[in-house]
């Protein structure tokens, strides 16, 4: 890439609590300011150390947005049902889940569910608005102070993700930084980025580095390789070898935790709105301060008055280790199966790289002695970090390294895989049972080889229950590492000849491309990104009872009526006017479905390729919605109709 294409891009750390941001300037990286020639960090409590950017938005009694950022942060105790933080959290996950989680309880602000999708919105006064926009309000703040760093415009960013969000939860953070102004988009995990910050003097012999990445919001796990690009002195490179980690464990659960903990000394029960969010700063306070002192006082300005509560080192290691999950332990066992993952021993790693404020906490450093305590090295590494001595800042090596990753070399794996919904005929029975074609841990970009499927279809519609392997640790319950996330299409012209193939795979942008094409007319359709938050658990196996004498009846395939397809047809037409639209008016170029509204159109002036024109219209709506081009309100008025004409073009009728 160019010197002028990289000064043009923004590296991102989106902080679930906190945010950070860098540019590459001549002689090396710069971090941007919140504020014009100052750090904006005058509101921190004792010891405490943060991000430029707090992830923090304020808005005016009406639901008219304030300010972003170091305003909303010392508003929030003052008026919290009007600053909004943590939305992070609610990227890619459904209202249900959340609110079965218990996620949502510790938020004083409303969050509603979408009836459209299912999905959350944020109300504040009369105005309501999704996680993605209110993301895309902390990005388009650090976008402006970016371009007043760099005195130009910047019209791309490297947006650093957890390393475990899968697809479902990555899409999102694209999507809400198209909607911040970004006309290029790409996105980098998080302990990647933070290793690439790292600059240490690099033999033949590649370094076995751990990343262990504990924000406000997720915990990340990274074991991977650092090399030397050969031939190229100076220039390095990171290949992932495993990625774990918790997605729902950060420095707001320790918050939550020790919130408690003040309430039951204090006797506190009931509090308000306003009086829990005093309590919960109080608690952070009192947690960052024990990352210096071994005793501190937490005092909490309520409404009634201040409470006082004496805390020490002993206290927060038994609040962070009460159920119903032990977080210490959590860290632990996340640590190792990074290590164990990659294949290696404790005492193999050469560095340890630990990024994040509550990696400053001594019970969390306590946490990464144990796990190393066999490795002499690393444990010198955790004592130096401990003094304050690392080699670069834990709060903006990701920010910085998310920058670098224009520059170097990065070859990531994708914690979860994907597949679909396969069967299996036995007598009086249907076995539904996944057929994984993505496995976990794979590469990124990754494509699988074809899979046929010869699937008894007399009536050329086939529907794809798109699944997803999640780890184990990730599994609600035992035996429920499968997630339902979507339903995919495709027509065949000739079902009693066909054979259709399926094949999967990850782009550089870790979103899901899934290619069903028929081998007897090649037809094909592509199915890129995933248009739906939706992720409902699933038991595998999973068998049904099939009616008796079904599999003797013979059943015939009834073509459409002409003005049936004519129907189809007018509205198809209409749907590509409408998409074709918004793709002239889309802020981001979209090639690919450019090229699928071309094909849609001649496909309409033919008649008899209806089933081709079915598989496009499809792809089309499902790629518009995945990439932002479509609302879901939209796609889902789309989808709706496309299930009423399936039931008209594709019928069935049992032979006599």
């Amino acid at each position: 890439m160019a010197q002028m294409e990289k000064s043009s891009f923004v590296g991102i750390d989106l902080g679930t609590y906190n945010s950070a941001a860098a540019v590459i300037v001549k002689g090396g990286v710069k971090a941007v300011r919140a504020e014009e020639g100052r750090s904006a960090l005058p509101f921190r409590a004792r010891g405490e150390e943060v991000k430029e950017f707090p992830s923090f938005i304020s808005f005016h009694p009406d639901g008219a947005v304030k300010d972003v950022g170091l305003a909303g942060k010392n508003e929030a105790a003052k008026s919290p049902e009007t600053v909004v933080w943590g939305v992070k959290r609610l990227l890619g996950r459904s209202f249900s889940d959340l609110a079965e989680s218990g996620e949502l309880a510790r938020f004083p602000f409303s969050v509603k569910a979408d009836r459209k999708n299912g999905q959350c919105i944020v109300r504040v006064g009369g105005q309501s608005y999704t996680p993605v926009e209110l993301c895309a309000l902390i990005l388009g703040r650090i976008k402006t102070r970016a371009e007043s760093e760099l005195k130009g415009p910047v019209s791309g960013a490297v947006v650093s993700v957890p390393a475990y969000y899968d697809p479902l939860r990555v899409s999102p953070i694209v999507e809400a930084a198209r909607l911040a102004g970004f006309s290029h988009v790409r996105t980098i995990p998080e302990p990647v980025a933070a290793a690439l910050a790292y600059e240490r003097e690099i033999t033949v012999r590649p370094l076995r580095v751990v990343v262990f990445d504990l924000g406000a919001g997720t915990l990340d796990v990274t074991a991977g390789l650092m090399y030397q690009v050969p031939g190229k002195p100076g220039e390095y490179g990171f290949m992932v070898e495993k990625n774990t980690g918790n997605p729902a464990l950060g420095g707001m659960d320790m918050d939550d935790r020790l919130a408690e903990l003040l309430a039951g000394r204090a006797g506190l029960a009931g509090l308000s709105p306003g009086d829990r969010a005093s309590l919960r700063r109080a608690a952070e306070n009192a947690k960052i301060r024990l990352s210096e002192e071994t005793r501190v006082e937490a005092v909490a300005h309520l409404s009634k008055g201040s409470v006082k509560v004496d805390l020490d080192r002993y206290d927060l290691a038994a609040a962070l280790s009460a159920p119903p999950l032990d977080i210490l332990e959590e860290c632990r066992a996340q640590v190792m199966a990074a290590v164990t993952g990659a294949g290696w021993l404790p005492q193999d790693v050469d560095l340890l790289f630990p990024v994040g404020g509550p990696t400053r906490l001594s019970v969390v450093e306590d946490v990464l002695r144990v796990a190393f305590q066999s490795n002499p090295a690393v444990l010198d590494q955790i004592e130096r970090f401990a003094a304050g001595a690392g080699p670069v800042d834990p709060m903006n090596a990701v920010a910085a390294g998310a920058a670098l990753s224009l520059t170097r070399r990065v070859s990531d794996k994708v914690p979860t895989g994907y597949g679909f919904e396969d069967y299996d005929i036995e007598p009086g029975k249907m076995v539904l049972k996944p057929r994984i074609l993505i496995p976990p841990d794979s590469p990124c970009p990754f494509t699988s080889p074809p899979y046929p499927i010869s699937w008894s279809v007399t009536s050329g519609h086939y529907e794809f229950k798109i699944l997803q392997k999640i780890p184990k640790s990730q599994a609600r319950e035992p035996g429920q590492d499968y997630h339902f996330v979507g339903i995919q299409r495709f027509a065949v012209k000739f079902p009693e000849l066909s054979r259709v193939m399926l094949q999967m795979g990850y782009n550089e942008n870790r979103e899901l491309v899934v290619t069903i094409q028929d081998p007897v007319t090649r037809h094909s359709v592509r199915y890129t990104g995933i248009a739906s938050s939706l992720s409902v658990p699933m038991r595998y196996p999973l068998t049904l009872a099939r009616p008796e004498g079904a599999a003797a009846k013979r059943l015939r395939r009834v073509f459409p009526a002409d003005d049936d397809l004519a129907r189809f047809a007018k509205w198809a037409g209409d749907v590509l006017r409408n998409v074709s639209i918004k793709l002239a008016g889309f802020h981001l170029p979209q090639p690919e479905l450019l090229q699928t509204a071309r094909e849609l159109q001649a496909l309409l002036s033919e008649p008899r390729e209806w089933e081709q024109a079915y598989n496009a219209i499809n792809g089309l709506l499902y790629g518009a919605h995945a990439r932002g081009v479509l609302s879901p309100e939209e796609y889902n008025q789309a989808n709706q109709k496309i299930c009423e004409f399936e039931r008209v073009l594709f019928k069935l009728e049992e032979e006599r």
